[in-house]
């Protein structure tokens, strides 16, 4: 092993990965997943994704070479068996943490899709960039490295975020829409850019048809930039919702009104003007986000998981009273729902 190859092969593979899942992470803005778990995430694809997808590919393409021959399994592994293989080993935690509070909405499965993702890229990327660079030289790893960091990375990316979303869109519809309709057709999008990629890669490197993969590159980094405007459509989705839910609760007197036109704009949330001194402002942003996110959830729900989630609004409601309640003795209680005292500002 040449630590020469190595090293920039590890450096390429591991930087860009972490910027990219940084910047998705910061992506989610009203109501943050926790660090550790998108990391966790991040490292199954780097790990048990990749791990378990090479022995699955390599057996299963084994068998093909056997029954088939050379020709068929060169097409055949790549094209079919790895997008159907990876796109399973990838995404295998979000089928565990669906059932985590964390996991609550479309968003949240695009950010959890695209860790594992990057995560499965990163090693990918790894192991081809160091095989490049030691059978055909530095130069044909900087190449690859390009190729793959630009594109390949941005198929895994971009496969894993879409069956995240789909998962995340029904996670309190209907159970049959949630377990029977949404992973079979998270599945089907993942394995179809997946293959899509595989495909033109292989025909392009069996041709010489530089053209086809030069169209497939457009059109994957097309998909990407779908999947990144899907997830601002996600957020605009939960911004409506927030906005919503807290108008119909600061009517009911929990909050003030003035705070429900603040709390759904995330520029206006991170002022330092608009709370309450004494109040914690993130702790009642946070609150009243999830009370508003509890609260159109539960009428999505049903049966007991539709019970858990009224506990959980009257739960948020409460602690943003308690918070509100807080708001420095000197600048007396807070206001009703109306909005802030005369001048438009909290305390002097």
């Amino acid at each position: 092993m040449s630590i020469l190859i190595l090293i920039p092969a590890a450096i390429a593979g591991i930087v860009p990965m972490l910027i990219a899942v940084t910047v998705i992470y910061w992506l989610d803005r009203y109501e943050r997943e926790p660090w550790w778990l998108v990391a966790l995430v991040f490292l199954w694809g780097a790990i048990g994704g990749t791990g378990f997808g090479c022995f699955c590919n390599s057996t299963i393409i084994a068998g093909v070479d056997t029954v088939l021959g050379a020709d068929a399994a060169n097409w055949i592994g790549p094209v079919i068996v790895a997008p159907l293989v990876e796109e399973v080993t990838k995404i295998i935690p979000l089928f565990a943490l669906i059932f985590l509070r964390h996991f609550d909405n479309a968003t949240d499965g695009l950010i959890y899709g695209a860790a594992a993702g990057l995560g499965f890229a990163m090693t990918e990327n790894i192991m081809y960039f160091y095989q490049v660079g030691s059978s055909a030289g530095f130069l044909a790893m900087v190449t690859n490295i390009l190729i793959r960091t630009l594109f390949t990375a941005q198929v895994h990316f971009a496969a894993s975020a879409c069956w995240g979303f789909v998962l995340g869109l029904a996670r309190y519809r209907h159970p049959a829409l949630r377990w029977l309709v949404a992973p079979p057709v998270g599945y089907a999008a993942a394995v179809t850019i997946h293959a899509f990629w595989n495909g033109s890669a292989t025909y392009s490197s069996l041709n010489g048809a530089l053209d086809v993969q030069a169209g497939a590159c457009v059109l994957i980094t097309c998909i990407g930039a779908f999947v990144l405007a899907l997830a601002q459509l996600s957020l605009f989705m939960e911004h409506r919702v927030i906005k919503a839910e807290l108008l119909a609760e600061a009517s009911d007197g929990t909050l003030p009104l003035a705070h429900a036109d603040i709390i759904p704009y995330w520029l206006k949330r991170v002022s330092s003007d608009w709370a309450p001194p004494g109040v914690d402002k993130n702790a009642y942003a946070r609150a009243a986000t999830l009370l508003a996110f509890r609260r159109h959830q539960a009428r999505h729900a049903s049966g007991d998981i539709a019970e858990q989630l009224e506990g959980e609004v009257r739960k948020y409601r409460h602690e943003v009273k308690l918070l509100l309640q807080r708001a420095s003795p000197t600048h007396g209680a807070p206001p009703p729902a109306g909005g802030p005292p005369p001048g438009g500002r909290w305390g002097h």
